[in-house]
């Protein structure tokens, strides 16, 4: 079962996690990953609507669930908006709609529908949560325009390929309806993405029979799941095996019945290469191949934290002319163990040579959409502006320069998207940064 959350901006979003800032850190769901991206237009869309924007973000739990959040602007007023994640990236048009189960129904329960009612400015945003955490071919989230055709509009890539070296790394083990000679075949296998735009293949496997010929593949399912899929394809849209098209290995057992591979690709492997599959082949040819044995591939190493950050765009033009100097940048943490850290570094502020309050929160809305929009809230259906629902970031300094570092007990949605800082007399708004993702993840 999936919980659905379908708000228009007047509810805005319900809490995904269901704690606040005071929240003990038993309280706290850890994640296994964090991925984010901010949404532009498909070069497939055709439409009108062309000065629309918005962020997603996806968060696997511990506990087993998935979290997808949307926050959307520039849409058409009072709305309903479509939503799917997709499992291919934006630049090759996010492919088809994820599906938990690959062969069952295409509908809200074995895929994931955040759907959203935008307010009378456009905006909108939803959270959804469901009890399944998706696999790693869940690389994009699709906004279509759905008031006006329905076509794929906005895109939002998971799962990005530019921020260095990858290891996926896996254990060959035999397929329980597999034949007894190959019960002993073990081993580990990997597939590592390169900073210099390569994809390298090993394994050293164990166990073979040295009387049988093998034949090896990157698929694009985990061994669980329809026994590994098909073979993974550079081209998805090239239904023919091809082995360029591929990733085919060659696996020769010497006369102990190990086998070592190693292959390179000049390609960056998407996450949807997901297992190594080992086939013996039998018959003249090669012409049956039954797969023996697998290996899933998971990533090795440090979970890495999802970044959020900026710097201070231009203070706001409220008449606060003693702010016109400020500058500042800050850094949103979203880490594994379920905290979010804030960090902001503000600097020319008025030196009134006295100490001063600022008032100073994270916002839902990017700096130059409604000025920041209102502040975030936990529990969006708190009208009440009450500090531990929201993200308060506030000081007290006699100087022009301050660092402020505060943590919370949650994991920041998709609508933490901006910190604004405002005048301690008379509350208005007086500097904006924005916090637009930086590292995203390849879980």
């Amino acid at each position: 079962m999936k919980k659905h959350i379908w708000l228009p901006l007047s509810t805005a979003l319900l809490m995904t996690f269901g704690v606040n800032a005071d929240s003990s850190a038993d309280e706290r769901i850890r994640n296994t990953s964090i991925s984010a991206g901010a949404m532009n237009y498909l070069e497939s869309y055709s439409g009108s609507l062309t000065n629309a924007g918005g962020r997603a973000q996806l968060v696997r739990a511990i506990n087993g669930t998935t979290v997808v959040s949307i926050s959307a602007w520039g849409l058409q007023a009072s709305s309903e908006y479509k939503s799917h994640v997709h499992v291919l990236p934006c630049s090759m048009d996010a492919g088809g709609h994820y599906m938990n189960d690959p062969d069952g129904n295409g509908d809200d329960q074995n895929e994931i529908w955040p759907i959203f009612t935008t307010d009378e400015s456009g905006i909108g945003r939803v959270n959804v949560t469901v009890d399944y955490a998706v696999r790693p071919d869940a690389m994009s989230v699709v906004i279509h325009d759905t008031p006006d055709g329905g076509s794929k509009m906005l895109c939002a890539n998971l799962n990005r390929s530019d921020q260095g070296s990858v290891i996926n790394v896996g254990k060959f083990t035999p397929y329980t309806d597999g034949v007894a000679t190959d019960d002993g075949i073990g081993g580990k296998g990997s597939v590592s993405v390169s900073t210099s735009g390569k994809t390298i293949v090993m394994a050293a496997v164990k166990g073979l029979d040295p009387a049988e010929s093998y034949r090896s593949h990157v698929h694009n399912f985990s061994c669980d799941v329809k026994n590994g899929g098909g073979h993974y394809k550079i081209d998805t849209n090239e239904p023919e095996t091809l082995e360029g098209n591929e990733m085919w290995l060659t696996l020769e057992p010497n006369e102990d019945g190990d086998a070592y591979f190693k292959a390179a690709f000049n390609n960056i492997a998407r996450p949807d290469a997901q297992s190594i599959v080992i086939h013996r082949c039998e018959g003249t040819d090669c012409i049956t191949k039954p797969r023996v044995a697998c290996a899933t591939l998971e990533k090795a190493g440090e979970k890495q934290t999802m970044i959020s950050e900026g710097k201070v765009i231009s203070p706001f033009s409220e008449g606060l002319n003693q702010y016109a100097n400020v500058t500042g940048k800050a850094v949103l943490e979203r880490h594994h163990n379920g905290m979010s850290k804030v960090t902001v570094r503000w600097a020319g502020l008025p030196d009134t040579g006295s100490l001063v309050d600022y008032g100073s929160h994270v916002h839902n809305l990017p700096c130059s959409v409604e000025n920041g929009g209102g502040h975030y809230k936990l529990d969006p259906m708190e009208d009440t502006t009450i500090e531990s629902n929201e993200m308060w970031v506030g000081f007290t300094t006699r100087h022009p320069f301050k660092v402020v570092r505060k943590n919370f007990s949650f994991t920041a949605r998709a609508d933490a998207q901006s910190i604004v800082l405002h005048d301690p007399d008379t509350g208005g708004r007086a500097a904006c940064i924005d916090l637009d993702y930086q590292v995203g993840t390849l879980d």
